[in-house]
């Protein structure tokens, strides 16, 4: 009777393992989901960084050329 018992436990340890495993992989396709969702979006984000830098850079490149005519007016 006592190996029925030890089986018996060993059996519920095994289906609350299976639960708690079956549980995370839920949680993590619906992460995963989310992220794939969200890749667009970020895309996105990273082009309209990269675009703004580029205008930033140009206005740099304008001022410094203003200031340098401004420099050769004595202004």
């Amino acid at each position: 009777m006592e190996s029925l018992d030890i089986l018996e436990q060993r059996i519920d340890r095994l289906i609350a393992a299976y639960t708690q495993l079956k549980e995370r992989v839920r949680e993590l396709e619906e992460e995963n989901q989310r992220l794939r969702e969200s890749a667009p979006a970020q895309e996105k984000l990273q082009d309209e960084l990269a675009t703004l830098k580029e205008e930033r850079e140009k206005l740099r490149q304008r001022l410094s050329k203003l200031l340098q005519q401004l420099e050769a007016l004595g202004v």
